[in-house]
């Protein structure tokens, strides 16, 4: 959402609005972008593990790895994506799946746990920013890929965030090929509802 509509929508002052949003792109909003921070739910939401990215044998230098994923693939689970959510475990991740590339820039509001983020186009690895810490209040650092060093972001197609440290530890780096398998039902198991999720948690079958 652009600096007007949020101005338009919230009867948020644009100077303020542009504020808040200092360094946001005009093609795809900031991830977390400032609706949030007029809503402020407590409640992460936990979305089902829809997706995996296997990993070359090469990158890894050890036997094939496998990141399951969840899937962020529209504008409110984009917006959510995160937030409020414990460390992520070893080999698990989010997928934010925009489709078209765009200019997009992410940041760790309301995140608590530092992450590592993967940004991705045209199925290989563009840029990696490692360890971004949690920032508990506006204004908060942007982070996006940047090769050319202009100060702006470059346009992904997607941005994969894994738990800090995860990218250095699987040898994840610039140039890596990105082939994400979106998994079927029938290929997942299914556990039982845990206390505090929205919704089941699923992991990969073995």
């Amino acid at each position: 959402m652009s600096t007007a509509e949020l101005s338009r929508h919230h009867g948020i002052p644009a100077q303020l609005v542009t504020t808040v949003l200092a360094g946001l792109c005009f093609v795809a909003p900031r991830i977390g972008h400032a609706e949030t921070l007029l809503t402020q739910a407590p409640t992460p939401q936990m979305l089902p593990i829809e997706a995996r990215w296997c990993l070359d044998s090469s990158t890894t230098h050890q036997a094939p790895v496998c990141i399951a994923l969840e899937v962020a693939d529209n504008h409110n689970k984009r917006r959510l994506g995160l937030m409020h959510r414990p460390p992520l475990p070893p080999q698990r991740g989010m997928w934010f799946d925009f489709q078209k590339a765009a200019p997009i820039s992410m940041w760790m509001l309301n995140t608590p746990a530092s992450l590592d983020m993967v940004f991705v186009r045209d199925g290989a690895v563009v840029a990696v920013e490692a360890r971004c810490p949690p920032c508990r209040a506006i204004p908060c650092p942007s982070y996006f890929a940047d090769r050319d060093r202009d100060g702006s972001p470059d346009p992904v197609d997607g941005v994969i965030e894994l738990g800090a440290g995860e990218a250095a530890r699987l040898g994840i780096d610039v140039g890596d090929g990105v082939s994400i398998e979106r998994l079927q039902r029938s290929r997942m198991k299914r556990h039982p509802e845990r206390p505090g999720q929205t919704q089941p948690d699923y992991s990969l079958r073995q």
